[in-house]
């Protein structure tokens, strides 16, 4: 386990906990990141990497730790491969294990980056996975191939029924603006914060990866407190998210 002396907010630390989860004959990295005690938090959120790299993603590690300074028990792990099947499989594993160990969680998010929001998606229309799981976060969301709109991946999405919230870049080449939003509208319950001259891996040309993150952390948090208090209706985080940041 390690802590970060340098993330300190008042008497809190941030401990980073490496461990391996394993599921079958198959083992997969995994890294806890909480605040002082982890029995004493509530809700817990799962993130995965996109079809490359891992969970020591940059922009993923900054999001879990300022998450996790919001109150939560993030885990991120890492499961390379291009098979969606796959990864689904094995975040639906991860899901168990994080339900199975953590007990006093009153329950779970789940999300990832590109390929890796697929795969939360995929877990979301398990019908197992219907008391546990309190809503999907999806970081660029991978509607289609770069500049080939032929074939979409839209069709998962129609199943889902919790809350689901997208984060998506306006120049993203794999997520066409006038595209998605239609399919955004029938969708059961979802929301879509754009970020403005955002690419498909959420950075904006001559600003700070530092300002984008925080602008994320935002939404996100807003999102699963609204979730948290049930708002039946699909609602818009932009205006409030907008607001925060200025403040």
């Amino acid at each position: 386990m390690a802590v970060n002396p340098n993330s300190q907010v008042g008497r809190k630390l941030l401990y980073d906990r490496c461990i391996v989860i394993e599921l079958g004959k198959k083992k997969y990295e995994a890294c806890l990141t909480y605040y002082n005690d982890p029995a004493k938090i509530c809700y817990g959120i799962i993130l995965t990497h996109g079809a490359g790299g891992d969970m020591n993603h940059k922009q993923l590690v900054c999001i879990a730790e300022k998450l996790a300074g919001a109150g939560y028990l993030v885990l991120r792990f890492t499961c390379k491969g291009l098979n969606l099947g796959y990864r689904t499989k094995v975040f639906t594993g991860i899901v168990d294990y994080v339900k199975e160990n953590y007990p006093h969680l009153k329950g779970c998010f789940i999300g990832g980056r590109s390929m890796g929001s697929r795969a939360a998606v995929g877990v979301c229309c398990d019908p197992m996975m219907t008391d546990f799981l309190q809503g999907v976060i999806c970081l660029s969301y991978p509607l289609h191939k770069p500049n080939d709109f032929k074939q979409l991946r839209d069709g998962p999405l129609y199943d889902v029924t919790k809350p689901v919230l997208f984060v998506s870049g306006t120049d993203d080449n794999m997520c066409d603006r006038e595209l998605f939003l239609p399919i955004l509208d029938h969708m059961t319950k979802c929301q879509v914060h754009w970020i403005e001259g955002g690419n498909h891996g959420l950075e904006i040309k001559g600003k700070p990866s530092e300002e984008t993150v925080l602008e994320i952390d935002c939404v996100i948090r807003t999102f699963i407190q609204e979730c948290l208090v049930d708002k039946p209706k699909r609602t818009k985080v932009q205006k409030s998210v907008k607001k925060k940041i200025k403040t």
